[in-house]
């Protein structure tokens, strides 16, 4: 089985090549990515990559991404720009990368189809709403939103020819050497460990759905060695507010301090499930495996 992983040397990618690298179905996994962050920790860390090759270039350069497209059995696609993907900020960045670059996969996967091709979409697409499912009709609220409701409407097409997952992610968290730092809870346990004091947006009562990095990639290989029908799939663990999860970290921290920013504002609220994925977990336990690879791998002074 030979797997293109576009955005591969990210934070999601690196955990997942990690494991695909060791299954005896995969026998070449391509890496494609134009290291944007410049965080090279892909190439230094994590065990040896036996099956894995890389290959640098951008999403928006159809020379660049045809030369890998090509006799690909899967197309994994998580090539994307998701700073701060519940504001406004980079919406320019958002276009381009996140809508314009998968119409420039999509070309290439219609000339070079691949048996599947699985999309990592957002939570996003939704909006700001409480208890949607997968039939829930999206209503994006911002150009990050928007930006992956276009992109899964131009691979839908594609279900002619391939099989084709379109995955909505609640906010992904937990460690590892690419670390993402616009995770909300990635942000807070490393605040909390670093700088014993917190910072939450608003009044913390804005709910949003959240799924742990190791369950995530879990559930990525039943859709890459799996056979599930085509169409959307909302990956979510579990449902929280900020002030739930700042009372889960007071609780092993006790002189841990926290400051409201906009203490008078309402944030708008994301609670996403799914009649699709029996993947539910305990907050608190998910939590506190999180928390515990954070006191591993952060060093304290």
């Amino acid at each position: 089985m030979r797997i293109l992983i576009t955005g591969g040397a990210g934070y999601i990618g690196y955990s997942l090549v990690q494991s695909l690298d060791k299954n005896e179905s995969v026998t070449k996994i391509t890496v494609f990515d134009n290291l944007y962050k410049k965080n090279f920790n892909f190439f230094t860390q994590g065990e040896n990559l036996n099956k894995t090759i890389f290959a640098k270039g951008d999403i928006l350069n159809i020379y660049e991404l045809e030369k890998v497209v090509k006799n690909q059995d899967i197309v994994i696609h998580l090539a994307a720009h998701v700073d701060s993907p519940f504001n406004y900020q980079d919406n320019y960045k958002y276009e381009q990368v996140n809508h314009y670059g998968t119409v420039v996969l999509f070309n290439l996967l219609e000339k070079f189809p691949p048996q599947k091709v699985i999309f990592a979409s957002s939570a996003a697409v939704y909006g700001f709403k409480q208890n949607v499912t997968e039939n829930t009709p999206p209503e994006p609220m911002n150009y990050y939103g928007s930006s992956k409701l276009n992109a899964e409407n131009y691979l839908k097409i594609l279900e002619k020819k391939s099989q084709v997952y379109l995955l909505r992610l609640g906010n992904v968290f937990g460690y590892n050497p690419m670390l993402r730092m616009d995770s909300v809870i990635n942000k807070l346990m490393m605040e909390a460990l670093i700088y014993k004091k917190i910072k939450i947006y608003g009044n913390g009562n804005q709910i949003r759905p959240f799924i742990h990095l190791p369950s995530l990639i879990e559930n990525l290989q039943q859709f890459i060695f799996g056979n599930k029908e085509s169409g959307v799939y909302n990956l979510v663990e579990f449902n929280q507010n900020m002030n739930e999860i700042r009372d889960f970290l007071i609780e092993g921290n006790s002189d841990l301090e926290f400051v409201y920013l906009n203490s008078n504002q309402e944030v708008k609220s994301l609670e996403m499930f799914s009649e699709k994925m029996k993947i539910k977990a305990n907050p608190a336990e998910k939590l506190a495996l999180a928390y515990q690879e954070f006191e591993k791998n952060v060093r304290i002074f």
